[in-house]
């Protein structure tokens, strides 16, 4: 009885050292390396997919998509002769792909028009001056005929400069196409031998309301669609209009309708996240527009994961089981020598050695993807100003048609001018007349408004190159009087630069850097520009409280965050010497300022790990590209992958610690047990 319960105990300290803690420790570290894997597929897709999704912006982009076209067709006729029937075939395929709404014009070696099948003539006296100004100052240097034909340029592109087209050869050029936003086009034909004689060239126009909705983005959504495969899916949201999303049908692996990816990309957005994982899904987006936004929603296929956990663990146990059955069920009859036990115990220290360095591998890369992380949150921060401004242009638009503008109600005019002034999207409001007359100006009284007597003669600009009118002489001299007299103090002006040259860009917000200080500019006729004597509405916003309240919501939006998993909050702070960082909680911490010393003198992204609250942090601090006079902070706690990293620590420490006791058990039971029985 006494040598059964020895035998029994032996039994079971060497079932448990060698048995029991080697198999729950195997399961615990296959689910962490399955749990490891399923995160690598995760972080794959997304760092994939972003470098996708900077792709198809860019390719789904009007310009580039349009240009890339045209430039197509234009290399292709230049390998064959210019004439009626070659520009017909290739004018017809532009066609067949969708290109219709452009008009052509092509020219001979002598800049005579080519007639051509379907050709339209409309404006065929206006395109042939263009085109002969632009090819002879081009091959003979002559300006004379641009000089000549300068109203045929600004009647039909408006604002753009002939030496700004000979410049763009070969561009889509943003234009008002007969007052009416559009793109221009023009290019020139050359033989291919040495002597390059000029053969020809070609005129391409449109006006932008003919081009359908999302044209080039829906080309180039279904080019992606083909390639990737049948469990994933790009798409174009419309949040305010799901009918004119892109494409309206799901694939049918995917198992999802429009509805559910609206109302997901829609919780996103309000959220400000541009990722989200579940467990069947994976979502990725990027805003296209103010209104749309850029998507791809794909499977999470860890199949081959699972397989090999279950395939693993199958193993695992098996191998114990009959371990412990051999311990248990048959008599012990083992040869244990020392020299065996150190072969047993190298071995364990090799795995104890391999396990430590794989896991401080995989902390190293777990702390890169969390940099990642929040490097991906600033980007999409700084991506997004870019949207709210395109937002802020519309609202402008918006205000341009107001009924109150354009019957010139002051009362109105002030009212709407100050609310807007509250919501820190505008801080001045001047409107002129035909004749350069200031009609109405908000704030009304400011004294000495050296503003108002700078935008005098811009708004004279405009009114010359919209209504085709010319500026008068006492203009002229007022425009140099003003840029004289402004450049003194306007910092990093560059020698011969027009410093109304952001006026220029009618109806879009203009960047203007004036005392080393950016603002937005802004002009647009009031009503209809076609009436009889339309008033001018120019809007000065100072940059620096646009973006400060864009930073602050984008702030206010994680205050309330319990931050877990891979939330983040930020923290915003501006370059200048005195400025406190935003929230101002986060004023006594010096790593604020640290981080903001390092970048004003690299100008580069700076992280580093501290202690908030008890708890550690990983942060990441980066100055901005669209918001340069701002940097933004991004932190997120790291306590979770701390602990979990703790856990394993103690878990291999104890598998390998109770491997080499139950090889001293075994060799205890050789040299003691035998003696006692």
């Amino acid at each position: 009885m006494f040598n059964d319960r020895i035998r029994l105990k032996f039994q079971f300290a060497i079932t448990f050292f060698c048995v029991i803690i080697p198999l729950l420790s195997s399961v615990f570290l296959s689910s962490y390396f399955v749990k490891n894997a399923t995160n690598k597929l995760v972080t794959d897709f997304f760092r994939q997919t972003k470098k996708d999704m900077i792709k198809v912006k860019n390719e789904g982009s009007e310009l580039v998509f349009l240009q890339k076209q045209l430039n197509f067709s234009y290399g292709l006729l230049q390998e064959e002769p210019v004439n009626s029937n070659n520009v017909g075939r290739r004018v017809e395929e532009l066609n067949k792909i969708g290109l219709s709404f452009f008009r052509f014009r092509f020219f001979d070696a002598k800049s005579n028009p080519i007639t051509f099948a379907e050709n339209d003539e409309t404006l065929k006296t206006v395109t042939h001056k263009i085109f002969n100004s632009l090819a002879a100052s081009e091959t003979n240097g002559d300006s004379t005929l641009i000089a000549k034909n300068k109203a045929y340029f600004s009647a039909f592109l408006g604002s753009i400069r002939p030496v700004d087209l000979l410049l763009r050869k070969s561009e889509l050029i943003q234009a008002n196409i007969k007052g009416k936003p559009g793109y221009f086009y023009w290019n020139t034909f050359y033989s291919n031998d040495f002597e390059k004689v000029f053969l020809g060239g070609m005129l391409a126009w449109c006006e932008q309301k003919d081009i359908p909705i999302n044209f080039s983005m829906r080309l180039v959504l279904d080019k992606q669609n083909m390639i990737v495969p049948a469990t994933k899916q790009w798409g174009l949201i419309n949040l305010t209009d799901v009918d004119n999303s892109y494409p309206q049908t799901v694939k049918k692996d995917i198992n999802l309708n429009l509805k559910n990816i609206k109302n997901s990309i829609d919780k996103m957005s309000r959220l400000m996240i541009s990722k989200a994982v579940t467990d069947n899904y994976m979502v990725t987006t990027s805003f296209f527009d103010d209104d749309k936004i850029l998507y791809c929603v794909a499977l999470k296929d860890d199949k081959n994961i699972a397989e090999f956990k279950l395939l693993f663990q199958i193993i695992s146990i098996s191998f114990f089981i009959f371990l412990l059955k051999g311990l248990i069920c048959k008599e012990i009859n083992i040869e244990m020598s020392g020299h065996a036990i150190l072969i047993f115990v190298f071995p364990v220290l090799f795995f104890l050695s391999f396990a430590f360095s794989y896991l401080e591998l995989s902390k190293d890369n777990q702390m890169k993807q969390i940099v990642e992380n929040l490097s991906d949150s600033i980007d999409e921060v700084d991506d997004g100003y870019k949207i709210a401004v395109l937002a802020l242009e519309k609202k402008y638009l918006k205000l341009a048609l107001s009924r109150d503008l354009s019957a010139l109600n002051t009362n109105k005019m002030t009212g709407l001018s100050e609310h807007f002034k509250k919501e820190k999207l505008l801080d001045r409001v001047y409107v002129f007349d035909k004749s350069g007359a200031l009609r109405y100006s908000f704030p009304t009284k400011v004294s000495g408004d050296i503003l108002k007597q700078l935008l005098h003669p811009a708004a004279m600009k405009i009114y010359a190159e919209q209504l085709d009118s010319e500026l008068s002489f006492a203009s002229k001299i007022q425009q140099v009087v003003i840029q004289n007299m402004t450049k003194a103090y306007t910092e990093g002006l560059e020698e011969g630069k027009d410093l109304l040259k952001p006026f220029e860009k009618f109806q879009k917000i203009s960047e203007f850097w004036l005392t080393n200080k950016r603002y937005y500019v802004f002009s647009s006729f009031i009503g209809d520009k076609k009436t009889k004597d339309p008033l001018l509405m120019i809007i000065w916003t100072r940059t620096a409280g646009f973006s400060e309240d864009y930073l602050q919501h984008k702030v206010q939006s994680t205050l309330n965050q319990d931050l877990m998993d891979n939330e983040v909050a930020f923290i915003m702070l501006s370059k200048e010497d005195s400025a406190m960082p935003y929230p101002i909680e986060y004023s006594k911490y010096r790593f604020p300022k640290d981080l903001k010393l390092k970048i004003l003198q690299n100008d580069s992204r700076q992280q580093l790990i501290t202690e908030i609250g008890g708890e550690n942090y990983m942060i990441l601090a980066s100055p901005l590209k669209e918001i340069p006079e701002q940097i933004l902070i991004a932190l997120t706690p790291i306590k979770k992958y701390e602990y979990e990293y703790k856990i394993l620590r103690y878990t291999i420490l104890v598998n390998g610690i109770s491997m080499i006791l139950g090889a001293f058990a075994i060799y205890f039971m050789k040299k003691h047990v035998k003696r006692i029985l």
